[in-house]
């Protein structure tokens, strides 16, 4: 199967005793059987480069389920985002490894939001929701006024890198627990914006995402890293930025 998959949304056009018909964002209807007996939200199709649907994922009782079109028999009550590589509505794919995380930029701040990765979906397809009242939206975050409430701030990387060898998360809830973090690099002044009892939007938008990855080194006892490992990881995230100004700079140089 090809990894390389993007999120494209859909809805139930019609339901029938055995199966569903849905409709895709870009126009295309599936008929598909859905498993469980449950409301199905959040419905998002997986595609790959050809816009083959490969994968199609939904929540069911607060379950995130997925059906593997190479295998329709075969379902799944978890999705795995992890070496699998995603991509923004642009074409921009996200990194789903430590190692592949971008370089916080000059002028950005960077988000970590923590949680189990049955929200995934639907943080890839809405952005992350910290105030659905002001979104109005019935799905998605809860009634807070600013961001922080739901993500850990970083105004440097090295801060950042330091929460990944022993995470800073000090809240009592379920989220210490959570298997995924959600990494969304955002421009400082949107981000003081949103911060500042939500003047324009209740969200994240879902194009500030750059990565999807386990959530590392935090309370989950499933989930821990080596601090050397981090370190190496963070040697190679550093590392695409000196590449990627060598090619700019191989640009310039040979106009």
């Amino acid at each position: 199967m090809n990894k390389k998959l993007k999120p494209i949304n859909a809805d139930i056009v019609k339901s029938f005793s055995d199966g569903y018909l849905l409709q895709t964002d870009d126009g295309r209807r599936i008929g598909i059987k859905l498993i469980g007996y449950g409301e199905k939200k959040n419905i998002t199709c997986w595609v790959d480069e050809n816009k083959d649907i490969k994968e199609i994922s939904y929540e069911e009782s607060g379950k995130l389920r997925s059906v593997d079109l190479g295998n329709k028999d075969k379902h799944y009550t978890k999705t795995s985002f992890e070496n699998k590589h995603l991509f923004t509505d642009d074409g921009r794919e996200i990194a789903t490894g430590l190692a592949e995380l971008p370089p916080l930029r000059d002028g950005y701040v960077r988000l970590k939001h923590r949680c189990m990765s049955e929200s995934v979906s639907s943080i890839l397809s809405q952005g992350l929701v910290f105030n659905r009242q002001f979104t109005k939206t019935s799905t998605g975050g809860a009634m807070y006024g600013c961001v922080t409430a739901m993500a850990t701030c970083y105004e440097n990387s090295d801060d950042f890198w330091k929460s990944m060898e022993k995470d800073d998360f000090y809240g009592f809830d379920n989220s210490r627990y959570a298997d995924t973090q959600v990494i969304m690099d955002i421009p400082l002044e949107e981000f003081e914006i949103l911060q500042n009892r939500v003047k324009t939007s209740g969200k994240v938008d879902k194009k500030y995402i750059v990565g999807i990855i386990p959530n590392y080194n935090g309370a989950n006892p499933n989930l821990k890293m080596p601090k050397e490992d981090v370190e190496k990881a963070k040697k190679q995230s550093i590392s695409l930025k000196t590449k990627n100004l060598s090619f700019r700079m191989q640009k310039i140089s040979t106009r």
